[in-house]
């Protein structure tokens, strides 16, 4: 009973988010930091282990910082549903996958890695593209997906494929407006996913090409198993009519509704992420809708979403509330001002040394267990108000890029554990044995860029 309630609780709480949003009342504050309260005891009631310690440690230490500062009932209750937003946005986030799983595209996209992933190296590039455009929608479901129309035999194969997934899943985190990132970045400094992706795109035309570099000079010429190898039509191998339709319409659908999303943001007060929260509510009706399959829609969302992704996703609720939480009343408390006046101001070496300073922190953490939302949240804090003398977009970009890369790196990351079981092979191995030369690379590159653009 309690693992079917839950489920429907998340759901509630983010519903009842939204329609705060839109009419905003003293009431409607009330009852999200009442529901939110709740959900975060739900929540702790079914986790274990090292997650739940963590989440405790963040709820005890915001308690003892609110408490030594004197705040006041209101305070606290403003920390509950600090993050509200972005543990919505996990929420409903899941929606967006189910009319691409319906339109079963996934056959379509195998034609073409058949097709023209015959050598290491164009097989890596559309591995990593696959999983970049998958990924920007459907988050860490991506892995599963992609790796399922990727998979070959040989350990060199499942070294070019496990590089490929992360860096693919690493490069839409920085462009992609349905990601926690982004919302948390964009909040924070206030500015539009416009202004941000403006610098990360460029960054992520680097990481492609950082990675092309690598598997060229590395997996250059390995070429596919002939064992493997589909046979092809008329001796011709192609790609058929039907699939490029599928591949077009799913690009088109993409686009669209992202048009639409930035079309609104443009003309409306509404951040992002409430926009993208409230979409992701319709998506699944107006998908199914489209593939004329709306009979399925309610099974889908029972079976796939409600008590099949939902129940997956609680710990990252209950760490997003509670980090939000912590980082509240560890700006109420004072700290945040202390750790600004200890920062250089204006622009210069000074800034980037700072810049440089933040990444490495986030990397250390992230690789010895610290979950980057943690760190983030005590990063955005205080650089969100930091006057480092760069131009808008700057700093935004930067963190952004760093938190990207950074989930790569990380062994402990939900990215990095879903892909080590996909790929049956230790975290450790994919995120830093495999990924520390190229993060690092990756890394001077992205700090290069920014410095050319600003």
């Amino acid at each position: 009973m309690e693992k079917r309630f839950v489920p429907i609780f998340m759901v509630f709480f983010s519903l009842l988010y939204l329609s705060s949003a839109y009419f905003p009342s003293s009431l409607a504050d009330t009852l999200i930091s009442a529901v939110s309260g709740a959900l975060i005891v739900l929540l702790f009631w079914q986790m274990r282990g090292w997650i739940l310690w963590m989440c405790l440690a963040l709820v005890l230490a915001g308690t003892a910082l609110l408490a030594a500062s004197g705040a006041s009932a209101e305070a606290y209750a403003q920390a509950l549903r600090f993050h509200a937003g972005i543990a919505t946005l996990f929420v409903v986030i899941p929606l967006l996958a189910l009319p691409i799983q319906q339109g079963k595209f996934e056959r379509a996209m195998k034609e073409v890695l058949t097709a023209y992933g015959k050598n290491a190296t164009a097989y890596s590039l559309l591995t990593m593209l696959m999983n970049f455009v998958i990924a920007i929608f459907v988050n860490m479901g991506a892995y599963i997906l992609v790796h399922s129309l990727t998979g070959r035999s040989g350990g060199r194969w499942r070294i070019v494929q496990g590089k490929s997934l992360l860096r693919g899943f690493v490069c839409s985190i920085l462009v992609s407006p349905y990601f926690v990132a982004m919302g948390m970045i964009t909040l924070y400094f206030h500015v539009s996913w416009i202004e941000v992706t403006s610098a990360t795109c460029w960054i992520v035309l680097v990481m492609f090409l950082l990675h092309y570099v690598e598997m060229r000079w590395k997996f250059g010429k390995m070429e596919e198993p002939v064992e493997e190898r589909a046979p092809a039509r008329d001796g011709v191998e192609t790609v058929s009519r039907g699939a490029k339709i599928k591949l077009f319409q799913l690009g088109v659908s993409m686009l669209v509704f992202t048009a639409v999303l930035l079309l609104i943001e443009s003309n409306t007060a509404y951040p992002m992420v409430t926009l993208v929260c409230t979409a992701s509510l319709f998506a699944p009706i107006i998908g199914f809708m489209l593939l004329k399959q709306t009979g399925a829609l309610i099974p889908a969302l029972k079976e796939q979403y409600l008590y099949g992704k939902l129940p997956m996703i609680g710990k990252e609720v209950a760490l997003m509330l509670c980090a939000g939480f912590f980082s509240d009343a560890f700006r109420e408390s004072g700290l945040t001002d202390r750790m600004l006046a200890w920062l250089p101001d204006g622009g210069g070496p000074s800034g980037w040394l700072v810049l440089a300073a933040m990444t490495a922190v986030l990397y250390l953490f992230s690789v010895v267990g610290f979950h980057p939302i943690i760190v983030v949240t005590v990063i955005l804090s205080v650089f969100s108000r930091a006057d480092l003398g760069f131009p808008a977009g700057v700093v935004p970009a930067i963190i952004l890029s760093v938190w990207a890369l950074s989930l790569g790196l990380s062994p402990f990351s939900g990215s990095g554990l879903l892909l080590a079981g996909l790929m049956k092979t230790s975290s450790f191995t994919i995120s830093v044995v495999w990924n520390w030369k190229y993060t690092l690379l990756a890394t001077l590159l992205m700090f290069a860029v920014a410095y050319i653009l600003y």
